[in-house]
This record gives C-alpha cells, sequence and structure tokens, in this order.
C-alpha cells in the first residue's frame, strides 16, 4: 500500500455541536483554508481527544465514519476518487484494526463530499519536494471482536474487508 491509500479520519468542529469527519489520504494534509472555504465557514478547530470521543464513541487512534455514535457529515479529499481499482484501508474503530475498501463505493455509502481539501506532505526531509515512500504494512486476520463491532456498525458497506495490522514500516 502507498501512503496515500492509508486513510486519517479527522473530527473537526465547525461549531458548538456541530462536527464533521474528514478523510485525509496519508501523504497528505488538511489544507485549512481550503476547508474553510469550501465550508463558508471563517474558523475550525479539532476537539481535544475527550470531546472527540463523546461525538464519535471511538477514541482518538480508532476514529471512523463507519458506527460512529453520530452520523456526521463527510468530507473526503479529491484525491481519493477517480481509481475504481484503488483500494483504501482506514481505521476501524479499534487500535490496531483497518477495514480495506474500495474508495468510490465508500464515498458513495458515506454521501461524502468530495474536495480538493488538502496539500501534500512530506513523509521525509521537508516541504512537498521531499522523496515519495512506501509504506509496508503486514495485514492478519481480523480478530472476533473486531468481527463483531463491523456486523453491528451501521453504515458500514458491504464490500467492507476487516483486517488487523500487526506492522506498518516506511521504506524507501
Amino acid at each position: 500500500m502507498e501512503p496515500g491509500d492509508l486513510l486519517k479520519t479527522l473530527v473537526v468542529r465547525r461549531a458548538e455541536g456541530d462536527f464533521l469527519f474528514v478523510l485525509v489520504p496519508g501523504d497528505r494534509e488538511i489544507s485549512w483554508p481550503k476547508l474553510r472555504a469550501l465550508l463558508g465557514v471563517n474558523r475550525l478547530s479539532m476537539p481535544d481527544k475527550e470531546v472527540a470521543k463523546e461525538v464519535t464513541g471511538y477514541e482518538r487512534g480508532t476514529i471512523t465514519p463507519f458506527g460512529a455514535s453520530t452520523a456526521w457529515p463527510v468530507v473526503a479529499d479529491s484525491d481519493l476518487s477517480g481509481d475504481p481499482e484503488r483500494r483504501i484501508s482506514l481505521g476501524a474503530g479499534a487500535h490496531g484494526v483497518a477495514v480495506t475498501v474500495p474508495p468510490e463505493a465508500t464515498l458513495v455509502h458515506l454521501d461524502a463530499r468530495i474536495a480538493d481539501i488538502t496539500e501534500r506532505r512530506s513523509l521525509r526531509g521537508t516541504g512537498p519536494s521531499a522523496p515519495h515512500s512506501s509504506v509496508k504494512v503486514i495485514f492478519s486476520p481480523p480478530s472476533s471482536a473486531a468481527t463483531r463491532l463491523y456486523r453491528k456498525a451501521p453504515r458500514v458497506p458491504s464490500a467492507v474487508m476487516i483486517t488487523t495490522f500487526t506492522t506498518a514500516t516506511m521504506v524507501p
């Protein structure tokens, strides 16, 4: 898997009691000016870990739009669409558990708003011209707890492959 295929699900606060999920490829970071312009707001913030858990039902580092306690709107970076053969992996609600899904169907399933909201970030070095790296991820069969979690969760597409990962290392 490439770094851009490993998604971060970030919780962003628009206003008091108003949140959204932002899906960001692993090799990119939110462009706050772009996201503010898209949402038509002057201010956005990231909630602290306690608020994030309260509004999603998940601990930071495990947050996913699938099965969250509230079905907040989803905004996804446009870099995620356009390749029907691609697979992406995102957190699955527990540490060390991920789902691997086709992005196009997942974005439709989540009714995600797709827009250019990120900028490329460097995995090594500094700046956008730093060398590109790959990620080696070793997947193993899912735990029975992870399987039970996803069988009960709302908003989970039927094409989800549940995996647990044991190692993720950067390789040149």
